[in-house]
């Protein structure tokens, strides 16, 4: 008895000597990427409704900016750019079913061996099967939006004094939306609700995909029989206000553990929402209109002071500009650039233009941005362009293309040539029938 004792006192012994002792200056960053989110829609963006107060407080203490784009308004295409630095044409992601290949190398892969990485992930666009687990330690794919959070704070739990790089994607606001009951009356006839816009329930399919439509309300978005719009956008915000509340389950967390103290947290999300504008109905990828591009991005954490940046930056930078606050060097073939110097207030200038495209070929049209801090360019795959002056004309309605001066629209014109458009893209790996069924539900498959 006396033997056994000693040598069970002898292992525990040697698996202490063998654990890893707790680092002196951890480098720790949690990237929060929400699904769906259009920046204008939060507090922090000027929003009346209040959607966002977790988040609010958030950007309150550290760098928010004003003018961040997506380049694409799809959720693989975009992720795939977060975590290369690349554009769609570069990485291979041109739509959703695409393989994030083997050949690009992502963010967590940059990563030293220090760095302990962990993901998860609500939306099953985002799936091992398809590369987005490369570099991650640990990697899950889960089911609601409250086992994002719970799964987070467990695994934060076993890591505090390490070096970790953490990722959540949370699903909501992706339709449909259905806010937990408590919420679903939120928003609904309040000062900003009109009951009087219509929208239409039924229609005739124009693409492969019937949720592709213009003028209607696509079928896996339907809340029964409801067809006032601004219902519709109530819902939207209630799950803005649903997801909110995890975000301040994570930030309650932090402080109580004292890791706020060390965490940066990065805010963002994979592209916006159309919310009726331009005909286009409670979806995102066809158009590149401001509320399907335009998406919020806010940094907080130690050492970082509020401010509010004007300068134009876009979903590109993100592998740059986080590499660089956990204080690694960004790889030099990326299309992004790193965006410290404005989060540090040394520079307010931005990019000179920011560039977004419609997913391909997943769509039967492609549209593709110049977009600059005065106006958009937008041109059709006909080579059909449109201009729009975005400070006299928002909701890009008046197309001014006329009023371009001849030098400036070619310059702009051949800018757009540069990026060009290939066909296929990378692999479409195979699909169990679980994660099939989850994206029909969401509208991703007929």
């Amino acid at each position: 008895m006396f033997r056994m004792r000693c040598l069970v006192l002898l292992g525990l012994a040697l698996l202490a000597s063998c654990a890893e002792p707790p680092e002196t200056n951890p480098r720790q960053l949690i990237f929060i990427s929400i699904d769906t989110l259009r920046a204008d829609h939060l507090g922090s963006y000027g929003y009346p409704r209040a959607t966002s107060p977790n988040i609010d407080a958030l950007a309150s203490r550290g760098a928010l900016f004003e003018n961040f784009f997506t380049v694409v308004p799809k959720t693989g295409p975009s992720m795939s750019t977060h975590f290369t630095g690349k554009y769609i044409q570069h990485h291979g992601v041109t739509e959703n079913p695409r393989e994030l290949a083997s050949a690009q190398e992502t963010l967590a892969e940059l990563l030293p061996g220090r760095f302990r990485t962990g993901a998860f992930v609500a939306n099953p666009v985002l799936q091992a099967s398809r590369g987005y687990d490369a570099g991650f330690d640990d990697f899950e794919l889960v089911e609601s939006t409250p086992d994002v959070t719970d799964s987070a704070l467990a695994w934060l739990e076993k890591r505090q004094d390490r070096s970790f790089f953490l990722w959540l994607h949370y699903l909501d606001p992706h339709g449909r939306y259905e806010p937990p009951a408590e919420l679903a009356e939120t928003f609904v006839g309040d000062d900003w609700y009109d009951p009087s816009k219509r929208v239409a329930l039924n229609y005739e399919p124009e693409f492969e995909n019937e949720n592709y439509v213009l003028g209607a309300v696509p079928r896996y978005q339907r809340l029964g029989d409801r067809d006032e719009v601004d219902y519709y956008i109530a819902q939207y915000d209630a799950e803005i206000l649903w997801i909110d509340r995890q975000i301040g389950r994570l930030m309650n967390y932090l402080k109580e553990s004292g890791l706020d103290r060390r965490v940066t947290l990065v805010l963002t999300s994979d592209h916006g929402e159309s919310l009726g504008e331009h005909d286009y109905y409670f979806e995102h990828g066809m158009l590149v209109n401001e509320g399907s591009v335009h998406i919020p991005m806010i940094v907080a954490g130690p050492g970082i002071e509020p401010r509010r940046i004007a300068g134009l930056a876009q979903s590109t930078d993100t592998l740059p500009t986080i590499l660089t606050l956990l204080q690694e060097l960004p790889p030099e073939e990326i299309d992004g650039i790193d965006l410290t110097p404005l989060i540090d207030g040394k520079t307010e200038t931005g990019r000179e233009f920011v560039y977004s495209c419609t997913p391909y070929p997943e769509y039967e049209s492609f549209y593709e941005m110049y977009r600059t801090a005065e106006g958009k360019l937008v041109r059709a795959g006909d080579d059909t362009m449109r201009y729009f002056d975005l400070g006299t004309d928002p909701g890009e309605l008046d197309d001014r293309l006329a009023d371009l001066d001849g030098e400036q629209l070619v310059a702009w014109a051949t800018a757009l040539s540069a990026f060009g458009m290939r066909d296929g893209g990378a692999d479409i790996p195979e699909m169990s029938d679980e994660v099939t069924e989850r994206l029909r539900s969401l509208g991703y498959l007929d």
